[in-house]
């Protein structure tokens, strides 16, 4: 029972506490949700730190970097959607380095494809016994033959002014390569 000096302006007291139940289940829901996305990013960030090679499986990996981007994209209003397929597979590298190489093709495609807006990014893992195969697809504004020729090199951005280092795109070539 509530105590007598509880009153509310207008307001049903089984309202007042209906709505501080909805919004202690949404604060608990987003702070599961932060305390999750701090675990994968100390993670990866683990990961990237250590320049171990070691035998993994890339599909856990894979699935953190894009749960770490998920609601950056759904801040604005994109999509991401994981397209997983084939048997499993051993990689021996550094986990950390395909962390950072699905970070940076998730987040050029985010910045640079729609502009910050709304739109979809989509991911294919394809696996055999020996390999992983990634393939990023958007249906963003594309970009001319310039850039695509150059898209590997230091410094090429189709976001200068805006935030585009040009850098994104070279580490990634620099990694997988």
């Amino acid at each position: 029972a509530l105590p007598p000096t509880v009153t509310t302006e207008g307001g049903e007291v089984a309202t007042v506490l209906a709505d501080m139940k909805e919004a202690n289940q949404l604060l608990v829901r987003n702070v599961t949700a932060a305390a999750t996305l701090v675990r994968s990013f100390k993670s990866m960030a683990v990961d990237q730190a250590q320049d171990s090679v070691e035998a993994f499986d890339p599909a856990p990996v894979i699935h953190d970097a894009l749960g770490s981007l998920a609601h950056v994209l759904r801040q604005k209003g994109q999509t991401l959607e994981h397209e997983v397929s084939g048997e499993p597979v051993t990689l021996t590298n550094n986990p950390g380095r395909l962390s950072q190489v699905v970070n940076n093709l998730v987040l050029n495609a985010s910045h640079h494809a729609y502009d910050e807006g709304p739109g979809t990014i989509v991911v294919r893992q394809r696996t055999t016994a020996t390999h992983l195969e990634l393939e990023f697809e958007d249906k963003g504004k594309g970009m001319d033959d310039r850039v695509a020729r150059r898209i590997f090199e230091p410094f090429v951005t189709t976001a200068k002014g805006k935030g585009g280092s040009g850098l994104g795109m070279s580490i990634v070539h620099q990694i997988v390569t």
